[in-house]
């Protein structure tokens, strides 16, 4: 279970590695999150009754969006934890929409943030 992880210059959540969520876990607190998201900036954590992070990515193609979208579905099969996924056509671009959130812990997980900052390594 993860425990703790601490926000320095040499750590990057991209580096870390998912881990199973427990019957015990939590999801992170504000301070946690507000720790970390210096590294996720353009993620947005919202949600009513539970907290989500989700971004949305531009495409100028479909076939880019799906190669992106199939970067990150291997991605998250790697790690175990998967997003919900939307992609849709706006004007000339294709809008994907990548959404993590933790079901176990209703809400939001360090496994959600170190995916977001994995999935943002993807776009690049």
């Amino acid at each position: 279970m993860i425990t703790m992880y601490n926000a320095s210059a040499e750590q990057y959540l991209d580096e870390f590695t998912c881990e199973d969520i427990g019957l015990n876990s939590l999801a992170v607190d504000d301070t946690l999150l507000n720790m970390w998201r210096f590294q996720i900036p353009q993620w947005k954590a919202h949600g009513y009754k539970v907290k989500q992070l989700e971004r949305i990515f531009e495409f100028t193609s479909y076939m880019n969006a799906l190669e992106f979208i199939n970067s990150v579905a291997l991605l998250a099969d790697v790690e175990q934890h998967h997003p919900t996924i939307q992609i849709g056509k706006f004007k000339l671009s294709y809008l994907v929409t990548i959404t993590w959130f933790t079901p176990d812990v209703n809400g939001i997980s360090m496994n959600d943030l170190i995916m977001a900052a994995k999935t943002d390594c993807a776009y690049i």
